[in-house]
């Protein structure tokens, strides 16, 4: 039986709430808020950006875009063909890379070396026709083996097993070094992710060198609406322009910059770069389409962001694509969890059945009463170039094999399988990646070259040291301490850095945030060439080596410092000198490069430290952690991290605890440290958005196969972050904690999205923030309502936001969406009700009641003047009068087992009273009668015939209860979105009780004078999102380093 929709007007509760009659529509929720349409902007349109009128051939595929802060990614999901033959072609390609290497005997000495040789020809006289036999500069058998010629297409599988077969025969010392290595052959083998079995292509970018990761470095070859932007490697930007980085810090802010005479938005930049990304993934699929893929225009697309980024970096995100012609836009997924995606693809990308099997073995088994289940705790560190995201997962294996299996066929039946992820946490810095860590090195660097010109040519600097502090200047405080600066860029003290910082950039200018358009260019070419070195220091001395490797060293080139002296003073120093000063003070050391970093890897690894103590389940094992992004190829980052988690940080005079978990399940990705946030995310999205979850083919099940779901849109069911509003930078303390990560959605109407509100209506102030928690104790402006503000915008603003209403009659709640996007519901208390200032929740999070009084401060919208709602109506007693007893569904029937025990809905007896809400048939301004809200939601267990049956129940004479029977409706069907979606009862004081898909609709304002004139009504109005991380301090490209 369909839903009659609740009458109201377009905007209020009512479009969110209805009256269940029977069975609850099943909806789904658009992914594209209401205010943001999906349908792209008509050409010429005033305001918009001219939309190219090309896009029409649509590629079926997904492409997903990682534009990172400072490279970028695009991969492709192309639905071509499906193959699934036990090793991918990539596979074999690192089979066979790894099986040359083996036959080239370089790992072999002495008698192994003739030993194996030998060994290698008998193999090849074997398997290869005479006139392939003869070797050149490498074995024959190795050259075929690098080629794979199609006329020999089971070479490799025979070359393998013919090792295999050798190993017995060999010496004892041969045979041990032979196992290990053809056991490490096929360990990288099964390692490399079956990318193309799955249809991911990684987009080449550039086809003049084949690279499939630029730089996010851009610069504009023709400004205007719409700007022409280019990405790649600097060098090839040209002399005339000037290229750009860490643009994508500035998403969504209003930055203004100017670009070779021209002021843009840094968001007209970063669209033209999306619009340059895509124009060459269109090309990549025009290349290869006839080939491996199927041919058209990108029009799916699925972009990621960092795990801390606002949803107005979302939101504007996703603008972007829709301005460029894209009408599908997904941002779902997060750096973080589209890096744990990418984790699922290695782990289960290929063979199902040894995937399943390593994943029990490392996994714990759930003790409980439902099926089979096993669960593993993940860990996944991504530190990038300019952000770092983390995040906690859970992963459940669940064995859904039907049980109904004759015995006979049971040996040989397969098994059913669903694995659901689920996010117990994320957090991360949006401004601390390896940029970061490249700003420290070129700060010491700056400092050494300060240093170096004051030493030699004290004379020339006089006037400026004169200004210096003192704990720069000598014991006489007339001259500079040699090497003073240097030693200040060492310390962990951000006031002191500061200072020293200043000092040096009087000497070696590259501030460029308040110069002169002549200064700017001059010291934004300092600041690059610098920067360069910078990046090549960290780089070379971030390379992990060998247990008992030397200390390494980084020497600058000479060529390069004689260019930076001449650029910042031509006269500082003769031309021989730099070679001399490049090989002694210029030189970083290991030791010097690792407490330059250091404090800073050590602050965000911390945050994946606290993360795990903060979330993981009591009694669980952190399982698995996973590093990914370029930065965390440095050695040091794993080091520290083992070092973190391990307890191995004291805080407070305190040591923390460690994380239980064995250092052995770390996993560093090398080979698609960069593409793994792209890939993750486009082999998610295509999961979303084709696969059908809960689908068990039985013939594949009777074949012996092994079947394997990933429910991966259960990532988004709970909630992601942690959040708070009130309180002060020096009294955090007085925060009034809203939402906690992993708390699970809910839905609060049929055609409601997943949502979440916090328990409490809270007293309501004129500048209203949200904060999320980064899991240091330390929190980020997430959100903000100006009452002011939104007054002054709306066209029937009711009370002055001086008036004493807001103050004394309004409470607040806050409302937050699996996008994290935050919305206010502003209710207009009545006297009675704002006795007190806080208010409490029912144990079920939903009913709210001021504290002190018992009643609930929203007033519901229950029973209008419309015919269809009686037909949802049931009367729970005589009619006009209060029933008494208890009202329950589904209680047990005499002499049948089949129902469990009755769920009580009202205890109409109980003390206190039950009636303490309120309940208007109308938005009009109609008196209010009470009622009642069930204290928590219908059972979603229900009997064989799919029903609610009402009773009331009574003590008869004999003291046995006796039911009356109410009505029945018919429960919900199976919820697709995988989001539940509660079903609450109502009962007012006539005995009129209403079964609500949802939660009963509040009485609805949708002015703020309305609100003023209507007790008991809630306002909803959308909070402004915060646009940015600003922290100057840590952000390399905003001219002020």
């Amino acid at each position: 039986m369909a839903e009659v929709p609740a009458t109201g007007r377009a905007g209020d509760f009512a479009s969110w709430n209805g009256v269940a009659r029977v069975r609850a529509d099943t909806q789904t929720w658009p992914t594209v808020p209401a205010d943001e349409t999906p349908t792209v902007p008509l050409q010429g349109t005033a305001g918009d950006e001219v939309v190219p009128a090309t896009r029409r051939r649509r590629y079926a595929g997904i492409a997903a875009v990682d534009f990172g802060t400072a490279s970028c990614t695009v991969t492709l999901h192309d639905p071509r063909e499906r193959r699934y033959p036990p090793l991918s072609g990539l596979q074999k390609g690192v089979l066979a890379v790894r099986t040359v290497e083996l036959i080239g005997g370089g790992w072999t000495t002495g008698a192994t070396r003739v030993e194996w040789d030998a060994i290698v020809a008998e193999v090849s006289q074997r398997l290869l026709p005479a006139d392939r036999q003869k070797d050149t500069d490498e074995p024959a058998l190795a050259g075929l083996l690098r080629a794979l010629p199609p006329d020999l297409p089971h070479l490799l599988d025979d070359v393998v097993l013919e090792l295999e077969r050798a190993r017995s025969g060999c010496s004892p010392a041969l045979r041990r070094a032979l196992a290990v290595r053809l056991d490490a052959c096929y360990d990288d083998t099964v390692t490399q992710p079956a990318l193309d079995n799955l249809r991911l292509f990684p987009v080449v970018l550039d086809h003049a060198t084949g690279e499939d990761e630029l730089p996010s470095v851009m610069w504009v070859t023709r400004p205007g609406e719409p700007a022409s932007v280019e990405l790649g490697h600097e060098t090839t930007a040209g002399e005339d322009v000037t290229p750009q980085r860490g643009l994508k810090q500035k998403v969504g802010r209003d930055v203004r910059i100017d670009v070779d005479g021209h002021e843009m938005s840094a968001d007209a930049l970063v669209r033209g770069a999306l619009r340059f990304l895509l124009q060459r993934t269109d090309d990549h699929i025009a290349r290869d389409g006839s080939e491996t893929l199927m041919s058209g225009e990108v029009v799916n697309v699925v972009a990621t962001y960092p795990t801390m980024a606002p949803p107005q970096v979302r939101q504007t995100m996703r603008r972007m694509l829709h301005d460029l012609g894209v009408p599908k836009v997904s941002i779902l997924f997060d750096e973080a969890i589209a890096a744990a995606m990418f984790f699922l693809v290695r782990e289960f990308g290929g063979l199902y059945d040894p995937s399943v099997s390593a994943f029990k073995a490392r996994s714990h088994r759930v003790d409980d009463d439902g099926p089979p289940t096993w669960r593993q705790h993940m860990l996944i560190v991504d530190i990038g170039g300019g952000t770092t995201d983390i995040a906690l997962l859970e992963l459940r294996l669940v064995d859904r094999t039907p049980s109904n299996v004759d015995d006979a066929q049971r040996p040989h039946y397969g098994r059913a399988y669903k694995l659901v992820p689920q996010v117990l946490g994320s957090t991360g810095d949006t401004l601390r990646g390896g940029d970061y860590l490249t700003l420290l090195v070129f700060h010491w660097l700056k400092a050494v070259l300060a240093d170096h010109l004051l030493t030699t040519r004290h004379a020339d600097y006089a006037g400026v040291v004169e200004n210096f502090p003192e704990n720069l200047l000598d014991a006489d405080g007339t001259r500079y301490r040699d090497g003073a600066l240097v030693m200040e860029a060492l310390v962990d003290d951000p006031g002191r850095q500061a200072t020293a910082r200043a000092a040096a950039d009087r000497i070696v200018p590259t501030r460029w945030d308040r110069a002169g358009a002549h200064e700017t260019a001059e010291r934004r070419q300092t600041f690059h060439q610098l920067w360069a070195m910078a990046e090549t220091a960290k780089i070379d001395l971030g390379r992990r080596r060998p247990a008992g490797a030397e200390p390494a060293v980084h020497v600058p080139k000479e060529n390069l410092l004689r260019q930076l002296l001449t650029r910042v003073a031509p006269k500082a120093v003769p031309e021989r000198a730099a070679g001399d000063w490049a090989a002694g003070a210029a030189t970083l050391r290991q030791d010097v490069f690792d407490r330059l970093v250091t404090p800073s890897l050590t602050e965000v690894l911390r945050l994946a430290a606290d993360l795990v103590r903060s979330h993981l389940p009591a009694e669980a094992r952190l399982d698995r952690v996973a590093l990914t992004g370029r930065s965390s190829r440095l050695g040091l980052v794993r080091d520290l991290l083992v070092r973190t988690l391990a307890g191995d940080d004291v805080r407070g005079g305190k040591r923390l605890r460690a994380v239980p978990w064995d250092p052995n399940g770390l996993w560093v990705e090398e080979r698609y440290a960069k593409h793994a946030t792209s890939i993750g995310a486009v082999w998610a999205e295509n999961i979303c958005q084709t696969v059908h979850q809960d689908i068990v083919d039985v013939s594949r099940l009777e074949s012996g196969s092994t079947m394997l779901s990933i429910d991966v849109r259960n990532l988004f069911h709970h909630l992601h972050g942690s959040f708070r509003t009130g309180g002060t930078v020096e009294d955090r303390a007085a925060a009034t904690p809203l939402f906690t990560s992993g708390t699970p959605l809910t839905r609060y109407a049929p055609d409601g999205p997943p949502a979440l509100r916090n328990p409490e209506w809270l007293p309501f102030v004129e500048n209203f923030s949200v904060s999320r928690e980064r899991g240091d104790g330390s929190t980020m402006m997430w959100a903000q309502f100006l009452l002011a503000t939104y007054l002054k915008d709306n066209a029937d603003p009711g009370p002055d936001p001086a008036s004493a209403f807001w103050r004394d009659r309004v409470r607040a709640r806050v409302e937050t969406d699996a996008e994290l996007n935050m919305a206010l519901l502003l209710c207009h208390a009545t006297d009675t009700d704002t006795d007190t200032a806080d208010s409490t929740d029912n144990a079920d999070g939903t009913g709210t009641t001021a504290a002190g009084t018992g009643r609930e401060i929203a007033w519901y919208r229950v029973g209008s003047s419309t015919p269809e709602d009686h037909d949802a109506m049931f009367l729970a007693g005589e009619p006009g009068t209060r029933p008494s007893g208890q009202v329950v569904v589904n209680p047990g029937v005499p002499g049948s087992m089949e129902r469990a025990p009755a769920h009580v809905v009202f205890d109409l007896d109980g003390s206190g009273g039950v009636y303490t809400a309120r309940f208007v048939a109308d938005d009009a301004d109609d008196a209010a009668r009470l009622g009642a809200v069930s204290g928590r939601p219908l059972p979603v267990d229900l009997p064989s015939d799919g029903r609610w049956s009402f009773y009331l129940r009574r003590t008869g004479p004999d003291g046995e209860p006796v039911d009356r029977f109410i009505g029945a409706v018919d429960g919900p069907d199976d919820e697709p979105s995988g989001v539940p979606l509660p079903h609450w009862v109502t009962l007012d004081d006539a005995g009129e009780l209403r079964v609500y898909a949802g939660r009963p609709p509040y009485r609805s304002a949708v002015t703020a004078r309305q609100l003023a004139d209507r007790p008991g009504a809630v306002l909803r109005v959308a909070m402004t999102p915060d646009n940015g991380d600003r922290r100057d301090h840590y952000d390399p490209f905003c001219g002020k380093h």
